[in-house]
């Protein structure tokens, strides 16, 4: 037997990748141009982490002031909420938050609103790499929105 079939043949158990992420965090985004952020705050019943209409002024974080924003956002993250580099941890953690709310998700999604997580993934190596459960993959399913990861690959801030 190859490698190959090693390892496609081995028994179902769950495989853990080792990996060097110091610092992750996963975030709901929801877009949409007539987004109005205390009316999407008050369908789900609880602020989000941060918010923009369209046509709010955009900056860096150097200070450079770019066009303004040609939608507005409601965004949920898990950062400085939960003490873990699993990305699932975080993800599930903000499907948990929204877990009341799947059906408000869907009808915004019907109308037009644009949704999605995505994860936010540092790490000092370009050879890590996250992996979602079946789980995760599963409770993201139920919600419909696509997951995708944001990743930087360069040493932590000191």
């Amino acid at each position: 037997m190859s490698n190959y079939d090693d390892l496609f043949s081995a028994p179902r158990r769950a495989l853990t990748i080792a990996t060097s992420a110091y610092r992750v965090k996963a975030s709901f985004r929801l877009f949409h141009e007539d987004l109005d952020p205390e009316q999407i705050t008050e369908q789900f019943g609880f602020s989000p982490t941060y918010y923009h209409r369209k046509g709010d002024r955009r900056s860096g974080k150097s200070g450079r002031v770019y066009s303004p924003y040609t939608k507005g956002a409601w965004i949920l993250s898990s950062e400085g909420k939960i003490r873990s580099l699993n990305a699932n941890e975080h993800i599930r953690f903000v499907l948990g938050e929204l877990a009341h709310r799947i059906s408000v998700i869907h009808r915004l999604q019907h109308e037009g609103y644009d949704a999605d997580i995505v994860c936010a993934w540092f790490a000092e190596s370009d050879n890590t790499c996250p992996t979602l459960t079946a789980e995760t993959i599963s409770e993201l399913a139920r919600f419909r929105v696509n997951c995708w990861f944001d990743v930087y690959l360069f040493p932590p801030e000191e």
